[in-house]
Formats: structure tokens, sequence, C-alpha cells
């Protein structure tokens, strides 16, 4: 449905330019739930509006099956925001909000009514206002008005992040009940590592503006083969209170990363090679893509508790 080829953003901060994403092509089937998982400024919301023409790119393209975005796919694509206290205008009803969409476009149907119950709010919800509701019920309006135009494509931008722990499965339960119903695609951005295995088909890792790694949810978190991806999963909370140290990949880097893997000033497991190079993304088995040097092979990732200074950098 979504294919991406070599899609780029570059912002210029002064004399500064900062690439928010780097040359990243990849390809979305219907009815397919990615999760895109990595740390607070790794590019994550900046893709997601680029499918979806919010964000224009700076190079690369984005293809809609097959075919080029135009003004007439945004009612087929649509958008879930982070945060339902800033997405939601004020000063209109609930109705008007999630009935604009249907007048603009000139829609009949669903109806408000209709778009409510499907969310499981209340039809005396129309009259009022934003404020007069919890997190969770102004989100569950956004999915609403995201749902009013019988879109694809869904991007999820952190849609539970700013949500009471309490709530995030509500949310959650309800976005795989509506994929489910109307055979929806979603891009779904998160932080939340658990909640991502729980309602994704395929997770993607972004770091610095790049996929590092992309695998079935099973492969991928049975046994992710990118020190990053590593990181991140060790940073999940168990049950028995332990988790990994994060210590050794907190790093000076020894050597300039320029030109060579973009992770490798915080690796505890680079060689000179990483800083040299970069990695490709190669197929390690069963559509489990990574860009490491060393992945699918016998080398220092195999050993987690190796220290870096042992590898001769």
């Amino acid at each position: 449905m979504i294919e991406t080829r070599e899609l780029t953003k570059i912002y210029k901060i002064g004399k500064e330019t900062l690439t928010a994403v780097n040359k990243i092509s990849f390809a979305l089937e219907r009815g397919e739930i990615l999760g895109l998982v990595g740390e607070s400024g790794s590019g994550k919301s900046t893709l997601g509006r680029m499918l979806l023409g919010l964000i224009p790119p700076t190079s690369g393209q984005v293809l809609f099956e097959g075919q080029k975005f135009v003004k007439s796919l945004p009612s087929r694509m649509q958008m879930i925001f982070q945060d339902p206290f800033a997405s939601l205008n004020p000063r209109m009803t609930i109705g008007d909000i999630i009935g604009e969409p249907l007048m603009i476009h000139r829609r009949a149907t669903p109806t408000v009514d209709a778009l409510l119950d499907l969310v499981g709010l209340p039809q005396s919800a129309k009259g009022r206002f934003p404020h007069e509701f919890s997190g969770g019920q102004r989100q569950r309006v956004g999915i609403a008005r995201a749902l009013a135009l019988h879109p694809d494509f869904i991007v999820c931008d952190e849609p539970i992040s700013a949500l009471d722990v309490s709530i995030q499965a509500q949310i959650v339960n309800l976005l795989l009940q509506l994929q489910k119903e109307f055979g929806l695609t979603y891009l779904f951005i998160a932080h939340d590592l658990a909640m991502v295995r729980h309602i994704s088909t395929r997770v993607a890792v972004m770091y610095q503006g790049e996929f590092i790694e992309t695998a079935r949810v099973e492969d991928l978190y049975k046994s992710p083969s990118h020190p990053y991806t590593q990181l991140l999963l060790s940073s999940i909370p168990r049950l028995d209170g332990k988790r990994a140290s994060m210590r050794p990949f907190i790093r000076t880097p020894l050597l300039s990363s320029s030109g060579g893997c973009p992770f490798a000033p915080r690796c505890p497991f680079a060689a000179a090679k990483c800083y040299q190079e970069k990695p490709q993304s190669r197929d390690i088995g069963t559509g489990h893509f990574v860009s490491c040097h060393f992945a699918g092979q016998k080398n220092p990732l195999s050993n987690p508790h190796k220290q870096p200074e042992k590898l001769g950098i």
C-alpha cells in the first residue's frame, strides 16, 4: 500500500543542517501494522508526517498503491495525533470536530452518531466541548475524526504516550478492533516497546533518521541483532524488577563516526571498521534486515559482557 524510495528530510538551522530522515526505503503491505520505535529525535514523527504529505520531503518519493502522492489521497490517509489535549479545537463541540471532515468532503455517511458509537462514546457527547472529557475520551474523539472518511491507512503518532497507563491498553485494544473490522493499515509510532509488541505485525527500529533493524515482531523481540535494538529491549521493565545495565552504551566516542555507523560512538561492541565504513542493511533470514557489520555472524554481539577495550578500539 505504502512505499518510500530514499525518503529524506533535511532541516536548515542557521548555517547548520539537520538530517531528520535519511534515505529511508520501505514498503508497508495492506492490513499490516508496522510498529516504529526509537528514542526521541530519531525522526519517527517526521517520517509519519511525510507519508501523509503534511511535511514535504527534501528528496525521495512516497507512493500510495504505486501512485505518487496527489491531493485526492488525504481522505484515504489519516493521522491520530500524540496529544489529545492539543489536537482538538477547544472552541468546537465534539460533534463539529468529528463532523468537519464529512462537511469538507461532502460525505453523508457515516454519521457523527455512528462514529461516536464506533469508538465507545455516548451520542450525548456531540454538544459538549473537549475540556469536558478525559484524555482517553479525547483520544477516542481523535480516532473517530480519523475514521470519518473511511481511510485505508492511518499514522498513529504515539497515540497513547500522553495517556494514563490504565487507559493506554483500552486505546490500543480499540485500534486493534477497528483494524480488524475495517482492514486498516497502521504505522504505529511509540516509545512503549511492550505495547508495540502487542499491536504490531512488524517492527522497524529507527536511529538518527535511519532504519537500523526491521523484522517480524516475533523475530525482533526473540532475536534482536543490532546493539541499539538490544539496548531498547533491555530497558523494558520486567516482573522480577531486573533490567540489563545501560551503562556500557553511554560512552565517549574514541574515534569519529563520520562516514561510519551512526551508532558506533555509543556501541560497546564497535570495531575500527564501524567508524570507517557505514553498514548496509542486509537480510539475515526470513525478512529480518539489520544494518550492522557483525549481525548474523559469530561476533562480539553474542557476548554482551565483552568489554569494548578488548575489541581493539
